[in-house]
């Protein structure tokens, strides 16, 4: 993309993630087909993060850990990341807190699913893509 930078990139990705409700996050199959999946994504302090509501057994959750990153995808519009585990106990209330202020008001029981395990224990901060390789994915 010329004229963009990773930091430019990387904010239109913070700005999908904060304005959806829904996000959608992509994965690779083992046979190299695209899976793409709901989840939600929440803010602290100007830095994304995202759980898995299904704790650890969840597909695209194994996936992102194997792979190290993913691709949000909305509409036409790709934003590949890198992810990585993070935790502790100020950061796990602050996303538990980003998530209430966030879905509490419209989805009360997944939101209660969100900020306890094993969904609490599946927390991901949202990186900036470290290298893009084709198809959106990275390595």
């Amino acid at each position: 993309m010329t004229g963009h930078t990773e930091q430019s990139d990387f904010r239109e990705t913070t700005g999908y993630l904060e304005r959806t409700e829904t996000v959608f996050i992509a994965t690779r199959r083992p046979d190299g087909s695209e899976q793409t999946t709901p989840i939600w994504a929440v803010m602290v302090d100007g830095q994304p993060y995202i759980r898995s509501g299904y704790g650890e057994r969840s597909t695209w959750y194994r996936r992102v850990l194997k792979e190290g990153g993913a691709v949000f995808v909305d509409g036409r519009h790709r934003y590949p990341v890198c992810l990585e585990q993070t935790g502790g106990e100020a950061l796990d209330i602050a996303v538990d807190q980003a998530y209430r202020d966030k879905y509490l008001h419209i989805w009360p029981g997944p939101t209660h699913s969100m900020t306890t395990s094993p969904a609490r224990g599946t927390t991901l901060r949202v990186l900036p893509a470290a290298e893009e390789v084709p198809g959106g994915h990275n390595r």
